[in-house]
């Protein structure tokens, strides 16, 4: 189960400087990635992203077992699309998995580290007006 409680009492007491960066940097940088995911085929690269995301995870005073724990939820559900793409490559399974964790630790990252009211309050001037 996904402890929303911890990760909101994450985001909103932590003091790094993943903390400390702007909720609309922070939102664009995630969607960067996750943009760059959907173009993206090579695992090398791949792995070089999750590489320094797991930087970002290990320098912003979060705990790390708990979030990586919670950012690997979501990729066994891509390990079980990725069993499907075996009949092609081992590489091509292998993008998929890194697709999924790098784009959960992403969204994790974020939401750990920048208060809900943060976030929405950026995507609120983003929403058309009713």
């Amino acid at each position: 189960m996904i402890d929303t409680l911890a990760i909101d009492r994450w985001s909103s007491t932590g003091d790094s400087w993943l903390h400390r960066a702007s909720a609309p940097a922070k939102l664009a940088a995630a969607l960067g990635i996750v943009g760059a995911l959907v173009v993206s085929r090579e695992a090398a690269p791949l792995g070089f992203v999750y590489a320094v995301l797991l930087g970002v995870l290990l320098t912003s005073r979060l705990p790390v077992l708990a979030v990586l724990a919670l950012s690997l939820l979501p990729v066994s559900m891509s390990a079980v699309f990725a069993i499907t793409r075996l009949g092609t490559t081992w590489e091509s399974a292998l993008v998929i998995v890194e697709k999924g964790a790098i784009t959960s630790l992403t969204l994790l990252l974020l939401v750990s580290s920048t208060p809900a009211t943060h976030l929405f309050a950026v995507m609120w001037r983003a929403m058309p007006a009713t």
